[in-house]
């Protein structure tokens, strides 16, 4: 069953509870497994009101305004911009810190 523009409240023992995000309405439905789909978009509204002038400034994406994801990401997408500001080519992929796993070095 599809449930658009529902907000889960609450799940379990085979149910899932909802809101609905412009009534307010509650409501329970049966269920064994729980997937949620939500809208990943891209936040750029700004940058496109800003992109339509013409500035005495240059602009740049970074972030949710690329590709919406985890806030670790939207700073590292920042850091690495600021770092490379002013610099030219590509730099390849970006790198990524990983936590070191239990027992390993």
């Amino acid at each position: 069953t599809l449930l658009p523009s529902q907000i889960v409240t609450g799940q379990g023992n085979g149910t899932a509870q909802f809101r609905c995000a412009y009534t307010g309405r509650e409501h329970v439905q049966q269920c064994q497994t729980l997937i949620l789909v939500t809208g990943r978009l891209p936040a750029d509204g700004l940058y496109g009101r800003l992109a339509k002038n013409p500035a005495p400034f240059s602009l740049s994406r970074v972030g949710d305004c690329l590709q919406p994801s985890s806030i670790a990401d939207a700073v590292y997408s920042a850091h690495r911009f600021a770092r490379g500001f002013g610099q030219s080519g590509a730099d390849g992929p970006p790198r990524r810190e990983r936590p070191p796993l239990k027992g390993r070095s």
